[in-house]
């Protein structure tokens, strides 16, 4: 008789370290079980990750008003 682990009941940080230890594949198979799996692969995206995104994206917006400050000054100066 087999009997089932109950992973959904685990603690939140437990489920997490499951998790970091499963392959890919099957990572991917749990989250095509239910809607509630479905955030698990999700859940496991460091943050390291969004943080360089965020930081990209504020040099790139940085960048842009420079540029914008730069050609209102040149627009001063040449009038």
């Amino acid at each position: 008789m087999t009997t089932t682990f109950p992973l959904l009941r685990l603690p939140y940080p437990v489920l997490m370290h499951a998790l970091k230890q499963m392959e890919f594949l099957d990572r991917i198979a749990l989250s095509l079980l239910s809607r509630r799996t479905r955030r698990f692969p999700k859940l496991l995206i460091p943050n390291s990750i969004n943080m360089h995104m965020k930081e990209k994206m504020d040099f790139m917006e940085s960048q842009q008003s420079c540029v914008t400050f730069l050609g209102f000054l040149l627009l001063q100066f040449t009038n």
